[in-house]
């Protein structure tokens, strides 16, 4: 028989306990051994009756708090450590990783360490992969610098990157308007992204210098002929 009891606080002699009696709950209020009352509610009846009493009781201490697994910051083997305390007749072996320190192989007891926080995982090459988002071939991807024979005008274009090699200026891009075009630099993008048809003033700039090559010029110099470039003087 199933039996479940409560012993009263002020007087362990009163109890009360629920039980089962073939197919029926029965409550039972008892006064050491004597049954001073019984109740026997139906199943739902009872239930409700056992949620009232959590209730009750999450309302005269405020719930039932389950205390916290204290945790063990205490080093364990293969822990990456800090020495506070060196002593060699003491618990902790450390390797310190370098010959020369300690004895043999760079290991030293010592009195007190404590852990450091845990180095990350080195990522994988598929993770660095995508952190760099290298673009690859067959990606569709933004001109940022054109071939030094395109530039400024391809600056910003889109298109299908057809091939990668290994020159300075290694990629080669089928723009949306059939051109063929060689870009030292490019960016994926979307299959919806738009093209950016208008050059960046950074990029005439770029230009303006390039023409200017090693001959002697002034900020002045560069600014007038990016303007010229840009049409802003022509």
């Amino acid at each position: 028989m199933t039996e479940y009891k409560i012993r009263c606080e002020n007087y362990t002699g009163d109890t009360l306990i629920v039980r089962r009696r073939g197919e029926e709950i029965e409550f039972v209020a008892r006064t050491g051994s004597n049954d001073v009352h019984s109740v026997y509610p139906s199943p739902d009846a009872a239930r409700t009756f056992a949620r009232s009493i959590l209730a009750l009781a999450d309302e005269v201490d405020g719930g039932e708090v389950k205390a916290e697994p204290a945790s063990d910051s205490r080093p364990k083997m293969g822990d990456r450590v800090i020495v506070i305390e060196d002593d060699p007749y003491t618990p902790y072996l450390v390797k310190f990783g370098e010959e020369g320190h300690g004895d043999v192989g760079g290991t030293w007891y010592c009195q007190r360490v404590e852990k450091l926080a845990d180095e990350p995982e080195p990522l994988a090459y598929w993770e660095k992969d995508l952190l760099e988002s290298k673009p690859k071939v067959g990606d569709r991807v933004r001109i940022l610098r054109p071939e030094d024979c395109y530039r400024p005008g391809k600056t910003g274009s889109l298109g299908l990157l057809t091939e990668i090699d290994s020159t300075s200026c290694p990629y080669r891009v089928r723009t949306d308007d059939r051109e063929i075009v060689w870009a030292y630099e490019v960016e994926t993008v979307s299959p919806s992204a738009v093209a950016i048809t208008t050059p960046t003033r950074e990029a005439y700039l770029h230009r303006a210098a390039e023409l200017l090559g090693a001959n002697p010029y002034s900020a002045h110099d560069l600014m007038r002929l990016a303007d010229y470039l840009a049409g802003e003087s022509a």
